[in-house]
Formats: C-alpha cells, structure tokens, sequence
C-alpha cells in the first residue's frame, strides 16, 4: 500500500464505505470486512446480471490478492 497500512485501509473502510462506529470496525474480522464491503459495492451496482457476480468461491487470501491489483 501506498500510504498506511492494510489494516488502516480496512479501518477507512468499515468507517467510511460501511458506516460502521470504530468500535464495530475494530472487533470485526478481515473476511467479514471484505465480504459486507463485496455486498456494498454490489449493492451500489445492481444493474449487473447476478450470473456475472457469482465467481467460483475463493479463500480470504485471493480476495486480498484481487483487493490489492484493484488498487494499483
């Protein structure tokens, strides 16, 4: 990451993107984190067809490989 840390970014975005107070982002686990943050931006896009959503399942590890090459 450019600036701050993984953990600062999930922080910024359990806070920001999610809405949640800083107590809940704290206590809540990474993949929980990247999952409800999956649902926001699917949420914010719904004019998507659902069959182009569904990908094979993948481990938490990949999700934060993708996270990462999304982001330059």
């Amino acid at each position: 990451m450019r600036a701050g840390s993984y953990v600062d970014y999930l922080f910024g975005v359990a806070t920001g993107w999610l809405g949640w107070p800083p107590e809940t982002a704290w206590r809540t686990p990474i993949p929980q984190i990247l999952l409800a943050l999956e649902a926001r931006l699917d949420w914010m896009n719904p004019s998507q067809p659902v069959a182009q959503v569904q990908e094979k399942p993948r481990g938490v590890a990949e999700k934060i490989k993708k996270l990462f090459k999304a982001r330059g």
